[in-house]
């Protein structure tokens, strides 16, 4: 950090966290409908296989652009964003939402649009139940939904640890109650019963106002918290059924190996997002569409595309059959209590 210049690697390709989640949910077969904003001639070629109708082109912005700066070892050590194409984008296209949101199952929406807009659309949401998962996007834009009532009609959730942290807190400041301790979580050093004890403590409070949280935590795997009960084996088939909060279910899935090598860690988090909704709305039961999104995740961490063209259908189920079905691999049930 002192002004000097270092020899590494650039490549450049096409991300976005929405982008991201809308790219893989068409390479596993569905047909997401991309809402954004670009520059005035951007070139889409890299979302071809994707429906981009509802793209705005703003003549007088650039398109996003976010560079990441990884470690050798492919992990993120910070990132740079122009993202200010995200505070243009034009309120009144939410409006034009309306054929769009009531023929879909579910509306995931990223951190990246302004706390106005993701209000907007969360409120046109609830007005035709249609469930929202908020995928937070970085740890300070994972405060959006707090800074109206948008969290209110939130669904599902999907942070990782810090975006966790701060998701907390600010729906503690919501309710005037103190967060519950100063929290100082560290993927590495930190064992995982400490990671486990701390995370599902916020999450305990957190599913008593959104009903699914699903915590990424790095090579400590995947921790999934709700309130639909411990039989809820199909969380968007419970979402609509189930009136009120029930009980507080926890289960830590961990990783069954570590991946040989770790390329990029940026579009990890995007790709186990986007394969657990997937899996969810083909109908698996919630074990088999953790598994499914795991393997996904470790397709994306062998690539520096976020999305690779290796994530499809068949890949995952293959991933699926010699790693994660395995029987060394064992989720453990962690909380089954009423609130």
């Amino acid at each position: 950090m002192n002004g000097a210049t270092y020899p590494g690697k650039v490549s450049q390709s096409f991300g976005g966290v929405g982008r991201n989640l809308a790219d893989c949910l068409s390479r596993l077969g569905l047909n997401p409908v991309f809402v954004s904003a670009v520059g005035k001639n951007t070139n889409l070629k890299g979302c071809s296989h994707m429906d981009v109708s509802m793209v705005q082109c703003l003549d007088d912005q650039s398109t996003a652009t976010y560079c990441p700066v990884l470690r050798q070892d492919g992990h993120l050590l910070f990132g740079v964003g122009d993202m200010d194409i995200n505070t243009a984008f034009n309120t009144d296209a939410v409006e034009k939402l309306d054929e769009a949101i009531m023929s879909s199952p579910i509306v995931m929406l990223d951190g990246n649009f302004s706390a106005t807009v993701i209000e907007k659309v969360v409120k046109k949401c609830a007005l035709y139940t249609v469930p929202v998962w908020f995928e937070p996007t970085d740890q300070y834009k994972s405060k959006k939904p707090f800074e109206t009532d948008a969290w209110k009609n939130l669904s599902i959730i999907s942070p990782n640890i810090m975006e966790l942290v701060n998701m907390h807190a600010s729906l503690m400041d919501r309710l005037g109650s103190p967060a519950a301790e100063n929290v100082s979580l560290v993927e590495e050093p930190t064992e995982i019963s400490e990671v486990l004890r701390v995370c599902v403590g916020m999450c305990r409070d957190l599913v008593q106002h959104i009903p699914v949280v699903v915590v990424t935590l790095g090579h400590h795997g995947v921790l999934l918290c709700h309130n639909l009960g411990p039989n809820a084996q199909h969380l968007l088939q419970a979402l609509n059924t189930t009136g009120s909060a029930a009980s507080f279910h926890a289960v830590h899935y961990p990783l069954l190996r570590e991946t040989t090598e770790i390329v990029s860690v940026s579009g990890a988090g995007d790709c186990l997002a986007a394969s657990l909704l997937s899996a969810m709305l083909v109908g698996h039961p919630i074990d088999e569409c953790v598994r499914l999104s795991l393997a996904a995740a470790e397709l994306s961490l062998a690539s520096h595309i976020a999305v690779p063209a290796t994530i499809t259908q068949d890949s995952l189920l293959g991933g699926r059959e010699s790693s994660y079905k395995s029987p060394l691999w064992k989720p453990q049930v962690l909380g089954t209590t009423s609130f």
